[in-house]
């Protein structure tokens, strides 16, 4: 059996710019193809997997926090931020519907034609638009609704990655997350004074993060103090906040 192209037979077979390229000869060459496409497939593969792994071993060094934004304070104003803990996005999505962009137009479109309706909700089912996507409808990207189909600011892709935020009702609502490295003073301090159990190890860490090389050991245990001058300051004098010891 022979490769043929055009009614001529294939002689060489070589890789340009991510592209199988064949020459043409008047020799069988099946089986320097085959081999030539299986390996190429492999090492496709291969580097697919290294950037993979490359990608989550980088996710995991960092850690990830969430805030929320609502009522609170002394007089329960709206916009009071607090500190929920060491969490990604996708904890606080449970109350959440996961749907396409542009599925509540495409319903809209359709809505009291019966037998599209059929179609729809056949595709909900199996979530397989291929079959409106043939006829030109464009769905976007998934993205995270309320219980009315309204979007939240929430992406597939971002809950995934575990950064993003949900807004509910924006300053009476909303909950978002980062990486503890990119925490501002503000947010540093809400950590501090939270009560949540690993708080410390949580401002230990991100002064890792950070490069700022200390000793616990010997810290006196202000922790408010050596937040405040990091930020207000650029820099921390360490012996400041070591611990008294008895001459």
């Amino acid at each position: 059996m022979n490769y043929y192209r055009f009614g001529e037979r294939v002689q060489k077979v070589y890789i340009q710019n991510n592209k199988i390229i064949l020459t043409l000869f008047n020799t069988s060459t099946i089986a320097y193809i085959r081999k030539r496409i299986y390996f190429y497939r492999v090492i496709q593969k291969q580097n697919c997997l290294i950037k993979k792994l490359r990608k989550m071993k980088t996710l995991e060094n960092k850690t990830i926090v969430a805030f929320h934004v609502g009522r609170g304070g002394r007089f329960n104003n709206p916009g009071h931020k607090n500190f929920v803990g060491e969490k990604k996005i996708g904890d606080f999505v449970e109350n959440l519907f996961l749907n396409y962009e542009n599925q509540s137009d495409l319903f809209r479109k359709i809505e009291g034609r019966k037998n599209l309706e059929k179609k729809y909700y056949e595709c909900c089912d199996r979530d397989d638009f291929t079959w409106f996507t043939n006829k030109g409808f464009t769905l976007g990207e998934k993205i995270y609704t309320d219980c009315d189909g309204n979007p939240v600011g929430l992406t597939e892709k971002e809950e995934e990655r575990g950064i993003g935020c949900i807004n509910i009702d924006h300053q009476y609502d909303t909950t978002y997350t980062k990486y503890l490295g990119e925490c501002d003073h503000e947010e540093m301090l809400l950590i501090e004074k939270s009560g949540e159990w690993n708080k410390i190890q949580l401002i230990e860490k991100f002064f890792s993060e950070r490069h700022c090389d200390f000793d616990w050991c010997k810290f006196n245990g202000n922790y408010r103090g050596i937040i405040d001058d990091y930020f207000n300051f650029g820099k921390i004098d360490f012996e400041d906040f070591f611990k008294k010891t008895e001459e």
